[in-house]
Protein backbone atom coordinates (compact mmCIF):
# COMPACT_ATOMS: atom_id res chain seq x y z
CA UNK A 1 0.00 0.00 0.00
CA UNK A 2 1.67 3.65 -0.98
CA UNK A 3 0.57 6.77 1.09
CA UNK A 4 1.01 10.15 -0.44
CA UNK A 5 3.22 11.93 2.52
CA UNK A 6 3.35 15.74 1.31
CA UNK A 7 6.27 17.84 -0.46
CA UNK A 8 8.77 17.56 2.24
CA UNK A 9 10.57 15.09 4.23
CA UNK A 10 9.21 14.11 7.86
CA UNK A 11 11.54 15.00 11.00
CA UNK A 12 12.21 11.19 11.55
CA UNK A 13 13.65 11.38 7.89
CA UNK A 14 15.37 14.46 8.26
CA UNK A 15 16.71 12.86 11.43
CA UNK A 16 17.77 9.23 10.04
CA UNK A 17 19.61 11.12 6.85
CA UNK A 18 21.67 13.67 9.25
CA UNK A 19 23.08 10.86 11.27
CA UNK A 20 25.64 10.63 8.24
CA UNK A 21 24.82 6.45 8.59
CA UNK A 22 21.95 6.45 5.77
CA UNK A 23 22.08 3.96 2.71
CA UNK A 24 19.71 5.35 0.45
CA UNK A 25 18.87 3.66 -2.96
CA UNK A 26 18.67 6.14 -5.73
CA UNK A 27 17.21 5.69 -8.89
CA UNK A 28 17.83 7.54 -12.31
CA UNK A 29 16.93 7.32 -16.05
CA UNK A 30 18.90 6.42 -18.89
CA UNK A 31 18.09 9.01 -22.16
CA UNK A 32 16.25 5.48 -23.54
CA UNK A 33 13.94 5.35 -20.33
CA UNK A 34 15.94 2.39 -19.17
CA UNK A 35 15.89 2.90 -15.22
CA UNK A 36 19.33 2.76 -13.13
CA UNK A 37 19.37 1.69 -9.48
CA UNK A 38 22.69 2.30 -7.40
CA UNK A 39 23.04 2.92 -3.26
CA UNK A 40 24.65 6.31 -2.03
CA UNK A 41 25.80 6.86 1.53
CA UNK A 42 27.06 10.00 1.23
CA UNK A 43 23.68 11.96 2.01
CA UNK A 44 22.94 14.56 3.89
CA UNK A 45 19.55 17.40 4.29
CA UNK A 46 20.17 20.40 3.46
CA UNK A 47 16.21 21.19 4.75
CA UNK A 48 13.13 19.30 4.81
CA UNK A 49 12.65 20.29 0.97
CA UNK A 50 16.40 19.64 -0.36
CA UNK A 51 18.72 17.12 0.21
CA UNK A 52 22.49 16.73 -0.86
CA UNK A 53 24.35 14.03 -2.46
CA UNK A 54 27.83 12.81 -3.24
CA UNK A 55 28.58 10.73 -6.29
CA UNK A 56 31.22 9.67 -8.44
CA UNK A 57 31.09 12.16 -11.51
CA UNK A 58 31.86 9.37 -14.12
CA UNK A 59 29.29 7.17 -12.58
CA UNK A 60 25.93 5.88 -14.67
CA UNK A 61 24.12 7.27 -12.03
CA UNK A 62 25.33 10.66 -11.99
CA UNK A 63 25.39 11.22 -15.93
CA UNK A 64 21.63 9.62 -15.51
CA UNK A 65 21.02 12.40 -13.17
CA UNK A 66 22.41 15.51 -15.07
CA UNK A 67 20.65 14.38 -18.04
CA UNK A 68 17.11 13.46 -17.05
CA UNK A 69 16.97 15.68 -13.54
CA UNK A 70 14.27 13.52 -11.90
CA UNK A 71 15.26 10.96 -8.91
CA UNK A 72 13.86 8.80 -6.86
CA UNK A 73 15.52 8.38 -3.48
CA UNK A 74 14.47 5.05 -1.17
CA UNK A 75 15.08 4.75 2.01
CA UNK A 76 14.39 1.31 4.44
CA UNK A 77 15.11 1.81 8.12
CA UNK A 78 13.86 0.01 11.11
CA UNK A 79 10.76 0.67 12.26
CA UNK A 80 8.98 -0.37 9.10
CA UNK A 81 9.78 2.52 7.56
CA UNK A 82 10.03 2.61 3.49
CA UNK A 83 10.16 6.10 1.89
CA UNK A 84 10.32 7.40 -1.65
CA UNK A 85 11.15 10.46 -2.20
CA UNK A 86 11.08 11.79 -5.83
CA UNK A 87 12.91 15.21 -6.64
CA UNK A 88 14.78 17.73 -9.07
CA UNK A 89 17.92 17.14 -9.31
CA UNK A 90 21.11 19.87 -9.88
CA UNK A 91 25.11 20.08 -9.87
CA UNK A 92 25.80 22.05 -6.88
CA UNK A 93 29.44 21.53 -6.67
CA UNK A 94 31.68 20.21 -9.36
CA UNK A 95 34.08 18.63 -8.41
CA UNK A 96 33.62 18.57 -4.40
CA UNK A 97 36.43 20.35 -2.82
CA UNK A 98 37.17 17.08 -0.75
CA UNK A 99 37.99 14.43 -3.71
CA UNK A 100 38.07 15.96 -7.78
CA UNK A 101 36.28 13.01 -8.88
CA UNK A 102 33.39 13.37 -6.80
CA UNK A 103 30.31 16.10 -7.17
CA UNK A 104 28.12 17.22 -5.06
CA UNK A 105 24.83 17.26 -5.76
CA UNK A 106 20.87 19.05 -4.22
CA UNK A 107 18.25 17.13 -5.01
CA UNK A 108 14.75 19.39 -4.26
CA UNK A 109 12.15 16.84 -3.12
CA UNK A 110 8.83 16.91 -5.24
CA UNK A 111 7.04 13.96 -3.41
CA UNK A 112 7.17 12.22 -0.48
CA UNK A 113 5.61 8.59 -0.54
CA UNK A 114 5.04 5.71 2.00
CA UNK A 115 5.35 2.34 1.16
CA UNK A 116 3.94 0.11 3.70
CA UNK A 117 5.09 -3.56 3.53
CA UNK A 118 2.53 -5.93 4.11
CA UNK A 119 4.10 -9.34 3.40
CA UNK A 120 7.46 -8.12 5.48
CA UNK A 121 8.30 -6.07 8.27
CA UNK A 122 11.66 -3.70 8.07
CA UNK A 123 13.09 -4.65 11.48
CA UNK A 124 16.74 -3.05 11.07
CA UNK A 125 17.09 -1.28 8.05
CA UNK A 126 20.37 -1.91 5.54
CA UNK A 127 23.84 -2.69 7.48
CA UNK A 128 26.40 -1.85 5.90
CA UNK A 129 30.10 -0.93 6.60
CA UNK A 130 33.47 0.55 4.74
CA UNK A 131 35.34 -1.23 2.62
CA UNK A 132 38.81 0.20 4.78
CA UNK A 133 39.85 2.77 6.99
CA UNK A 134 40.49 4.64 3.87
CA UNK A 135 36.68 4.72 2.53
CA UNK A 136 35.90 5.82 6.11
CA UNK A 137 37.65 8.69 5.82
CA UNK A 138 36.69 9.69 2.04
CA UNK A 139 33.31 9.19 3.47
CA UNK A 140 33.57 11.17 6.75
CA UNK A 141 35.08 14.19 5.15
CA UNK A 142 32.47 14.48 2.61
CA UNK A 143 29.64 14.16 4.68
CA UNK A 144 31.55 17.32 5.98
CA UNK A 145 31.47 18.73 3.12
CA UNK A 146 27.91 17.96 2.49
CA UNK A 147 27.11 19.88 6.32
CA UNK A 148 28.74 22.56 5.47
CA UNK A 149 27.11 22.93 2.12
CA UNK A 150 23.99 22.53 4.10
CA UNK A 151 24.69 25.35 6.62
CA UNK A 152 25.05 27.76 3.65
Amino acid sequence: MIKNIGVEISQEIFSILKNGKCLVFITTYSDKGVPHLSAVSTIYPKSKESILITMLADSVTYKNMVWQKKVILSIYEAGNIAIHITGRAGVLLAPSRVHPLMHVSQIDVIDVTEEIPMLINIENGIKWKHASSETKVLHDTLIKELQECAAN
